[in-house]
């Protein structure tokens, strides 16, 4: 399992969380570390509307191949750590 990488603070602008090729393969792990609110999507416009949401102090668990992730909060600032899981192929 690789190290989580740290994303703060997270504001109200929508931020890349996440970016790799088509190709590579792993799981992710998407954990809110601030007080507030997180929205993600795999698109650059998200909203608190069409994200889906990791309240604080949640995880979420992202299986397959993920190309990018972005994410933003509706209020406030807030922290996120981006880690990678398994190799999705060997499982």
């Amino acid at each position: 399992v690789a190290p989580y990488s740290f994303f703060g603070p997270l504001s109200t602008s929508s931020t890349v969380l996440y970016s790799a090729v088509t190709s590579y393969q792993r799981d992710l792990i998407l954990t809110n570390g601030g007080t507030a609110a997180v929205f993600v999507g795999g698109f650059t416009a998200v909203t608190a509307v069409t994200g889906f949401k990791i309240p604080a102090g949640a995880s979420m668990i992202l299986t397959g191949a993920t190309e990018k992730v972005w994410g933003i909060t509706s209020a406030g600032t807030t922290t996120m750590y981006v880690g990678q899981g398994s190799v999705v192929s060997v499982i």
